[in-house]
């Protein structure tokens, strides 16, 4: 009586059940624990699977070097690591040594062209043209060191000397232009100067001709003729080695210009 008095009680919270209800109830139950618990699995096994630590790789190294079997593998492992850092280490060594070089080249003086200015006075009227003439007389050519030290024992030796005309390309060789019978016997005399020349200073020498020859600035024919300004910088660092500039420059006889000017080939330093 008491049962079937709460069944009708609709606020009991009791409900009847079928043997089909509850059988399907349970069946559901045990699905979804079967469900967890391939969750579950699926978890272990990703577990199972993540990457060692690093000690954990260092101990299975270390367990394949102690392995007799393996030496033949290891000595020639060893032997691929050195020879790729004795590699590594002559590339890093070639650089290094460049560098040094480059940077031994910036600390020698380097003595070199900074201009020229002709010499010229004032000749007769021309009586054909009623123009003044002018006679050239020599050039002040200038030069600067471009190093960083100073550089010694400097000797000067440059002339004006008239030779062939100015080639139209570049494509002539050296010993077909003029050349200063001076610095072409080798170093330099001291009777040629021992100066010091600073870094970055203007320095000037004045070039007179090697004969007594002094044409007229304005009357010279490069077509058949023309004059070159040849000579060498001789000079020397703070050990006694000596180096050379050489000098090799034609007259520009184009009235805008009328100097001298360098040419293509002749003028290197070593």
């Amino acid at each position: 009586m008491d049962e079937t008095k709460h069944r009708s009680d609709p606020t009991h919270g009791y409900q009847n059940q079928t043997f089909e209800e509850q059988y399907a109830g349970a069946f559901v139950a045990e699905r979804k624990v079967e469900a967890d618990e391939s969750i579950e699995h699926e978890c272990d096994t990703g577990h199972s699977e993540r990457e060692p630590n690093p000690m954990e790789m260092l101990q299975k190294c270390w367990t394949f070097i102690k392995d007799p079997t393996h030496s033949g593998a290891v000595i020639a492992i060893l032997t691929l690591t050195i020879a790729v850092s004795n590699a590594c280490y002559d590339v890093v060594a070639y650089f290094q040594l460049s560098t040094m070089g480059d940077a031994l080249k910036l600390e020698r003086p380097w003595v070199g062209p900074m201009g020229r200015t002709s010499k010229e006075i004032q000749g007769p009227l021309d009586p054909q043209t009623h123009e003044r003439t002018i006679m050239l007389t020599g050039a002040e050519w200038y030069f600067q060191n471009g190093g960083r030290i100073p550089a010694v024992r400097t000797r000067v030796h440059i002339v004006i000397k008239p030779g062939p005309p100015v080639p139209h390309t570049v494509d002539i060789s050296r010993d077909d232009l003029p050349k200063d019978d001076v610095c072409e016997r080798g170093e330099l005399e001291d009777k040629w100067g021992t100066f010091t020349v600073l870094p970055n200073i203007k320095y000037s020498y004045g070039a007179f001709f090697t004969e007594n020859v002094q044409p007229f600035a304005n009357q010279i024919d490069i077509n058949k003729a023309a004059l070159w300004l040849v000579g060498c910088v001789d000079y020397s660092d703070s050990t006694g080695k000596w180096y050379r500039t050489n000098v090799l420059e034609y007259w520009d006889a184009n009235p805008t210009a009328r100097n001298f000017a360098q040419w293509q080939t002749g003028n290197d330093a070593r």
